[in-house]
């Protein structure tokens, strides 16, 4: 039970930086400036980190082991180039690869791979994730 409090005081607080660029978006902040690319950054940080959990999983898989490795690293792939994108689309690209980690999650979670605790701090950290970027592809 801690290790699942802990996670989610982790994960919720991970959340943050995210929440604070959409803040200095919506509220005008003189700190938008640097905060949108900053948020953009940390997007590229989070979805690569959410790949390499793939990473242990796969090193433990039954089967199809080479594939879970590989897509443990398209995450990482993915958001390289979208830190030199405009930044609309960067933020669409970011919200679109949260969903997709989501959907392969909850292909994992389906087949008896994701404890249900981590299940739901994962459906809920990816909405924040994906609506946090759209917000910043729709923003002003």
């Amino acid at each position: 039970i801690m290790t699942f409090r802990t996670a989610w005081c982790l994960g919720l607080a991970g959340l943050a930086p995210m929440f604070a660029g959409l803040t200095a978006m919506y509220t005008g902040m003189s700190a938008s400036a640097w905060m949108t690319p900053a948020t953009l950054v940390y997007g590229g940080l989070i979805l690569s980190f959410m790949g390499g959990t793939h990473w242990g999983l796969a090193l433990y898989a039954e089967g199809a082991r080479d594939l879970r490795l590989m897509l443990s690293v398209l995450p990482s792939l993915f958001a390289w180039p979208l830190l030199f994108a405009p930044e609309r689309l960067a933020a669409i690209g970011f919200a679109a690869g949260f969903a997709a980690l989501y959907l392969l999650d909850a292909k994992l979670a389906r087949q008896g791979q994701h404890h249900p605790e981590y299940w739901r701090l994962r459906q809920l950290l990816s909405a924040a994730a994906c609506l946090c970027y759209l917000g910043l592809a729709i923003g002003p």
